[in-house]
């Protein structure tokens, strides 16, 4: 008796748990999107949060942004390689030196682009530490559509 009062007692705690992880993912997944608009704001780490989020809450979430369109191809990349593809890395490299180019233009102080190159060299150093995708994989899977648990086995 003392266990069943013990389980329901932990039944709403999990239901709250599962709620809050449902939200957290909702939110992740509209920094991504807002990450693709936004320069400075990346989508891939959101995306990989707001997977992670959603398999906790055991939503459907995961399923549909494995599936997606524009988000699923580089997430299950992420998943089976650990890799960026030779696009993207260029792409951020390209993107952080045009924003520290437009801090420049817009009359920053010394200090304010000492820090912002600082901490966007930081980011390339790490981006470029990260393995690069294998080009001939990654075209062939690109228009699969697979699920977490075909991603798994």
């Amino acid at each position: 008796m003392l266990r069943a009062m013990k389980l329901s007692r932990n039944q709403p705690c999990v239901a709250w748990r599962r709620h809050l992880y449902r939200f957290a993912a909702w939110c992740c997944l509209l920094l991504a999107c807002l990450g693709a608009i936004l320069p400075l704001l990346p989508v891939t780490p959101f995306l990989l949060c707001c997977l992670w989020f959603s398999a906790k809450a055991d939503s459907r979430l995961v399923e549909w942004l494995l599936n997606h369109r524009r988000f699923g191809p580089p997430i299950r990349q992420w998943q089976r390689e650990r890799s960026l593809s030779l696009a993207t890395k260029r792409l951020v490299v390209a993107m952080l030196a045009a924003n520290w180019i437009g801090l420049l233009a817009l009359g920053v102080g010394r200090l304010g682009l000492l820090l912002s190159g600082v901490i966007f060299c930081g980011v390339i150093l790490f981006i470029c530490r990260i393995p690069t995708a294998n080009t001939r994989h990654e075209a062939s899977t690109i228009g699969s559509r697979c699920l977490l648990s075909t991603e798994q086995e």
